[in-house]
């Protein structure tokens, strides 16, 4: 009985939740609530409910706690103290082994982001582009995305639909994240060292929607399980080397990881384009980290550890894009493939 009545209470106390969740996001848009105070607001009720629950773990709770903690206290935190926050918490949000909690705070997360983004003015993107360049690379990455899926939508009679929008909440889920980074990025920019300012390709050189495809065909049973699992062991190697700083080992997993998916594609005849996009990125951020230790002494690299590892955190989550995308591609409808630029790594 004891038993049935914590699964009830939970059940209840998690459609309060989304109601709440829902409610709020309306009223947040509609006050044009700062998107940060919503999400710790959120990340709060999260918590309050987790510890209602039985035989519910406070040290499983620790990666949220520390991020509303930070939050509160970032302008004065420590930079070893936010990359390890900012870090952990990614990681949690991102989880491939997705569970309640995580679920949770990655709703939260793209809550947060909608609000950010429906509250941005013209005039705001303009100072985007040049203070807040990670929040400026994903809106400019969703607005793309948004009036692509009108396209795609049309050419597949409606089929894409669902995957343009699990893509862009994934999307809106890491405007909250690239806030931070921002904020956190302008204490290096007053002393002169430019983080975040070489890390990011323009959306403007993508392929046209309705450009041909090379490859148009899947990944078969076999080749999703070293796909998988290749992710799972480049996760773990890129996790180990950037928590010690070392970004030239950070390069060479990237290096080998490009090797692997690209010789995946051929041998398939598929696309891995979001994978190798992610790659691609983390060997940017790697390369860019140990130029700017050698030119400023280390100063930034607490900041590249966190910024590494929160783009390695989202790769296997938004691998399941590269997949379901594949199935479109069968059909010469270029979505994902066609809407990402080439990034200058290696």
């Amino acid at each position: 009985m004891k038993c049935e009545f914590f699964k009830i209470l939970k059940i209840v106390f998690l459609s309060v939740f989304l109601l709440g969740l829902t409610n709020s996001v309306a009223a947040s848009a509609l006050n044009n609530e700062p998107q940060q105070l919503y999400l710790q607001k959120q990340l709060k009720l999260i918590t309050s409910f987790s510890n209602l629950q039985e035989n519910d773990e406070s040290h499983s709770l620790a990666p949220i706690m520390k991020f509303i903690d930070l939050q509160a206290s970032f302008a004065t935190s420590t930079d070893d103290s936010n990359a390890e926050t900012i870090s952990e918490f990614v990681k949690f949000a991102f989880s491939a082994e997705e569970n309640e909690k995580s679920n949770r705070v990655l709703w939260a997360l793209q809550a947060a982001g909608r609000i950010d983004f429906h509250a941005s003015s013209r005039n705001e993107e303009t100072t985007d582009a040049i203070e807040r360049p990670f929040t400026h690379h994903v809106k400019e990455a969703i607005k793309v995305n948004k009036d692509r899926a009108k396209y795609y939508k049309q050419i597949s009679n409606g089929k894409t639909a669902t995957l343009s929008k699990l893509y862009t909440s994934l999307e809106y889920a890491l405007l909250p994240i690239s806030r931070l980074f921002d904020l956190w990025a302008k204490k290096f920019w007053k002393a002169g060292i430019p983080v975040l300012k070489n890390d990011f390709v323009s959306m403007g050189n993508i392929k046209q929607a309705g450009a041909d495809l090379e490859r148009t065909n899947t990944l078969d049973a076999d080749g999703q399980k070293l796909f998988k699992q290749f992710l799972k062991n480049f996760q773990f190697e890129v996790f180990k080397a950037a928590a010690k700083k070392d970004f030239l080992q950070v390069q060479l997993a990237a290096l080998r990881g490009l090797h692997l998916l690209k010789v995946l594609e051929t041998k398939h005849s598929c696309n891995l384009t979001l994978s190798i996009h992610f790659i691609e990125s983390i060997g940017l951020a790697a390369r860019n980290a140990d130029a700017l230790r050698q030119q400023f002494k280390g100063e930034a690299d607490n900041f590249y550890r966190a910024f590494i590892i929160s783009q390695a955190a989202g790769i296997r989550f938004f691998s399941k894009i590269d997949l379901k995308a594949q199935n479109f591609h069968r059909q010469s409808i270029g979505i994902i493939a066609n809407d990402l630029p080439a990034i200058p790594f290696p």
